[in-house]
């Protein structure tokens, strides 16, 4: 699936402070050719999301040291506004964990399987996509 540099192609920004999880997501990514990086911590990854208007999708573990997950994508769609949306993707190594209503259009539990991942990542790009749009077309 190559992704091609106009605005309706999927940016994503992928932060987990587990290398391993976070390695094994990036190499999936970028086997897909998807427009992706990749981030150790949720500080780092605000600061690029911030100032890149192309992305469009944040997959963000849960449970961080420095910031959670929900508390990034929080941050992010403070910081975005809707012309430039970012729907969040976000996973959890908790089994049990309940369903959240913390802004995140999915969340995923770890281990994570990659159609469901590829399926939520694609859903939330086209949710991202559509906000921009509605926004633009408001405007």
């Amino acid at each position: 699936m190559l992704v091609s540099p106009n605005s309706n192609s999927m940016c994503i920004v992928c932060v987990d402070d587990d290398d391993d999880v976070r390695s094994e997501l990036l190499e999936f990514l970028l086997g897909l050719e998807l427009n992706v990086r990749a981030f150790r911590s949720a500080r780092e990854a605000l600061a690029d999301i911030v100032s890149d208007p192309t992305i469009t999708v944040l997959l963000a573990d849960l449970t961080m040291p420095d910031m959670d997950g929900l508390e990034l994508l929080a941050r992010v769609q403070e910081l975005r506004s809707d012309d430039a949306a970012v729907e969040g993707v976000i996973l959890t190594g908790r089994p049990t964990f309940p369903l959240i209503d913390g802004g995140a259009r999915h969340v995923l539990h770890k281990p994570v399987r990659f159609k469901p991942l590829l399926d939520a990542l694609v859903d939330a790009h086209e949710a991202a996509v559509a906000r921009r749009q509605k926004s633009r077309s408001i405007a």
